[in-house]
């Protein structure tokens, strides 16, 4: 390939992926029902959601009972929604689904043994409605329901909830068990585990299971790697959906925050691992209730802060905050602050329909008029380039300083995974050369991002030998 062909292909597709990593205002959103939604009162819905500055709804189009928005109140919010600039993504339930499981009863989960409850054998679980990630056909029928939403509505993003399994004990069905033998699991020792009454109380309902998945069981860690895979299948399979329908748009999901302060426990439960799957999603809502767990408002921000660590850089943290339960105004303003305090992209609170009384709306509305001012910048607001650029070796980046502040500056591939910081300090005003050595480094586009006083700009640069 010539240099003039390789240099247009990758200045063509930094644009875009430029526009994609960090083009991003912080979220101002909530969660919302679509069962909420009737052709009357949509208008005031949104002149409600717009007056109190928020940007972003994440309104529920298939919930765990299976059923679908209706068409015609769906498109008649998304147009009154972007109309007044709101973005709307659609959240979809994946691994519930009642109306599946009524056509499909043998796609329900199976449950491990249980001695004391008179199950020596896995048994169905008729009374869940969590759907076999791995029944044949389920996969393909989310993929059917996700292309229906993006050929038919202007949303800005597909929403996942329940990509997860819903515990250590809901996976034993005969799928699950030949996919594990066919990785070289030995099932039979993995069902001894809870053989016995004394067996299913250390090892379910105990921490037995997860202690020797910490401890490297061969058995144990193949059975959580396969389930880990299945949600990777089902995530990446969605976003593969998206770029053929739909490109651009964004993939997000809704975790649980166990996977940031207990991953291994998460893996084993949950299948849900915050560092594996976000390569593909474009932000992660840690759903950190704070009073369902039982803990400070404060939670939040090392909640927020760590999974921040443990993401791909290009999945955006966006915290999850409480409205529901007795939360106050004031906790409810303690939650936006520290979420804030730990580096969440903005806040997405759960959810609208509990928002009922004037003092927490008036705590929405301040702090949301807050975070509407905070955006990304013009590379040229802070005088940011590189010269030269393309590069063969080494380039200097160049940018000004206008007042004393903390400022970083981080180079990028163009995966959005880091490869350096070249910068992480407080600074004078002043203007500043930097080198960059892109000795070791394979010849493509790179990114970097300068961020100070709360603003942020990024550029693009282009290494060619």
């Amino acid at each position: 390939m010539k240099k003039t062909q390789f240099l247009f292909l990758v200045v063509a597709f930094a644009a875009l992926f430029q526009y994609q990593l960090f083009a991003n205002t912080p979220t101002r959103g909530f969660w919302m029902w679509g069962s909420s939604l009737t052709n009357s009162n949509i208008t005031s819905i949104v002149n409600k959601l717009s007056d109190n500055y928020a940007n972003e709804v994440y309104l529920l189009v298939k919930g765990t009972n299976g059923t679908k928005t209706d068409p015609t109140i769906l498109t008649n919010f998304i147009t009154q929604a972007h109309a007044k600039s709101i973005k709307v993504h659609l959240w979809y339930c994946v691994f519930q689904d009642n109306v599946y499981l009524i056509s499909h009863p043998d796609a329900r989960v199976y449950h491990c043994p249980n001695p004391a409850a008179g199950y020596n054998r896995p048994y169905r679980m008729d009374s869940e409605s969590y759907v076999n990630p791995l029944y044949p056909g389920y996969k393909e029928y989310v993929l059917n329901n996700i292309g229906y939403f993006l050929n038919n509505f202007d949303c800005d993003g597909i929403h996942l909830d329940y990509i997860r399994y819903g515990h250590l004990v809901y996976s034993f069905d005969s799928y699950s068990l030949k996919k594990a033998a066919d990785l070289g699991c030995d099932t039979t020792r993995l069902l001894s585990f809870f053989n016995t009454s004394l067996n299913y109380q250390i090892y379910a309902v105990g921490s037995g299971f997860v202690n020797l998945y910490s401890q490297k069981d061969s058995d144990v860690v193949k059975w959580v790697n396969m389930r880990k895979d299945a949600i990777s299948d089902y995530i990446s399979a969605i976003r593969d959906t998206i770029e053929k329908v739909k490109p651009g748009i964004k993939l997000t999901a809704a975790f649980m925050p166990e996977g940031v302060g207990n991953p291994n426990s998460s893996d084993v439960h949950y299948a849900q691992n915050y560092t594996l799957h976000s390569t593909w999603l474009d932000m992660i809502a840690p759903m950190s209730y704070f009073k369902s767990y039982d803990q400070p408002t404060s939670w939040l921000q090392s909640i927020t802060s760590n999974a921040i660590d443990r993401v791909v850089s290009t999945c955006k943290i966006t915290a999850g905050l409480q409205a529901f339960g007795g939360v106050t105004a004031t906790e409810l303003d303690e939650q936006i602050v520290y979420a804030l305090e730990g580096g969440s992209h903005g806040v997405l609170i759960f959810k609208y329909e509990d928002i009922t009384d004037n003092n927490k709306w008036n705590v929405i509305k301040n702090r949301f008029q807050s975070l509407s001012a905070v955006t990304n910048v013009s590379a040229d607001f802070f005088k940011l380039e590189n010269y030269p650029n393309p590069f063969s070796s080494s380039t200097v980046i160049k940018f000004q300083v206008a007042k004393p502040c903390e400022v970083s500056l981080t180079v990028y591939d163009a995966m959005g995974k880091k490869i350096m910081t070249l910068i992480n300090q407080n600074m004078s005003p002043d203007f500043y050369n930097v080198n960059f050595n892109g000795n070791g480094l394979s010849d493509g586009i790179y990114f970097y991002s300068l961020e100070m006083d709360g603003l942020k700009a990024t550029k693009k640069m282009i290494l060619m030998r």
